[in-house]
């Protein structure tokens, strides 16, 4: 499987094929498939990219419905009254979730002033992809939904305060539960709740959900096993937003960019970065990383190795590090800073890169967010941002080497960044 490199050109003829049969398959980061027919099948449709490229998108069969609870989209926490954060682009779909289209693996939320074709294309752009992402991390769509986080974070949040409590940890607690640390206490729990499959994370949950008096159901506290997808309107923002459970795409009518395969894939492998490590604190990579792996295996342009010297990549770990600067200028870098790491790993540890995700999710620092160990090897950056201890460990276990062979602890590679490109 090739992930980065050039990829497949979208349009031939300026026509391309967005098929949503089962038996319609892509390599994991192909494009679409090339079609000189100038005939229409059944149930298929035109619609423009952005610069008058003509996509022809074959349309999921289904209407609009308009039954949908307002908890369908976003969880609504009894403990705030709040809908749990899916990011800014979302909150429309979070504040209204009674307009969807639902297909097989996606479900398209979206204002009702929206018309029935941009729930129809967007269902069909996402759905096209969703068994070909999964592969990029080495899994499938069925068992990515095993996986995955498909709880609110109040939820897991109610769990782990009153894991000591519970009538099924009382047999397993340690003998000096009574003794340990808050942050001891929360790392237990954690370690108990991500142990599990979702069946039993579900059962844990609702079982504290119980003994603190909320009474939730699985509905209340858990998204079923499909990509969410909220169609915003806002044209001067992003096209696509990744969070837990799915994107936020800008609606058909507004824009379809030329490149929206590479944009959409991209927001896809950011939307498993966050739901398999099972951070409830957000995506827990660092920003560079995070854009880097998303991008690049996406299939989007990265900059060239000899503009490594341009910027200092792997101090932008956070939003507050980007301010002031050309973000898509910065994509260029963090795409190419990655290409650099998957090109220098050996070919059988290349899906390491790409395992670091599930090695997170299992350290109890990715929920309790304490730092790294007293004496650890690293020394932070300059800026503002701190990466996530549970990535830097995460990182160093899967004893990732330089061109030269040696060892590339995640600290060495943020304090010689330009050393190692430069070779």
């Amino acid at each position: 499987m090739i992930i980065g490199g050039s990829t497949m050109e979208l349009f031939s003829k300026k026509r391309t094929v967005v098929a949503i049969a089962l038996s319609f398959t892509l390599g994991a980061c192909g494009g679409g498939s090339d079609d000189t027919s100038d005939t229409l099948n059944e149930n298929e449709s035109y619609v423009e990219t952005d610069s008058g490229g003509q996509v022809i998108v074959e349309n999921p069969q289904g209407e609009i419905k308009t039954d949908g609870e307002v908890n369908s989209f976003a969880k609504i926490s009894t403990l705030t009254g709040k809908h749990e954060y899916l990011g800014e682009l979302a909150v429309t779909c979070s504040n209204d979730s009674s307009n969807y289209f639902e297909t097989d693996k996606v479900v398209v939320f979206g204002s009702a002033n929206l018309p029935v074709d941009d729930f129809k294309t967007a269902a069909a752009l996402v759905e096209h992809q969703v068994e070909e992402v999964p592969q990029i991390f080495g899994t499938n769509w069925a068992d990515y939904k095993s996986q995955r986080r498909n709880i609110a974070k109040f939820a897991i949040d109610n769990f782990v305060e009153n894991y000591g409590d519970l009538p099924s940890a009382q047999s397993s607690l340690p003998s000096n539960y009574s003794d340990m640390s808050e942050n001891e206490k929360a790392a237990l729990a954690w370690d108990v709740y991500i142990s599990g499959d979702n069946e039993k994370r579900l059962e844990l949950v609702l079982e504290a959900s119980n003994y603190a008096g909320y009474g939730w159901t699985a509905d209340d506290v858990s998204h079923e096993g499909k990509v969410k997808v909220c169609l915003h309107e806002e044209s001067n923002n992003s096209y696509i937003e990744a969070f837990y459970t799915g994107i936020s795409l800008q609606a058909p009518s507004i824009s379809i960019p030329d490149e929206y395969n590479q944009l959409i894939r991209k927001g896809l492998v950011q939307m498993m970065q966050e739901s398999l490590s099972h951070s409830v604190h957000g995506n827990p990579l660092p920003l560079w990383y995070s854009e880097g792996q998303a991008r690049y295996s996406g299939g989007l342009e990265v900059a060239e190795r000899f503009e490594h010297e341009e910027v200092d990549v792997p101090m932008f770990v956070d939003a507050e590090d980007e301010y002031g600067m050309d973000s898509e200028f910065l994509e260029l870098h963090y795409g190419m800073a990655f290409r650099y790491l998957f090109n220098t790993v050996d070919f059988e540890e290349r899906m390491s890169l790409f395992n670091i995700v599930n090695v997170m999710a299992k350290d109890p620092s990715i929920y309790t967010q304490e730092g790294l160990p007293e004496g650890y090897d690293f020394e932070p950056g300059e800026t503002s941002g701190l990466e996530s201890a549970a990535f830097i460990k995460a990182w160093d276990e899967q004893y990732i080497i330089d061109e030269d062979f040696n060892d590339l602890t995640y600290n060495r590679f943020k304090h010689s960044y330009h050393q190692l490109l430069s070779q």
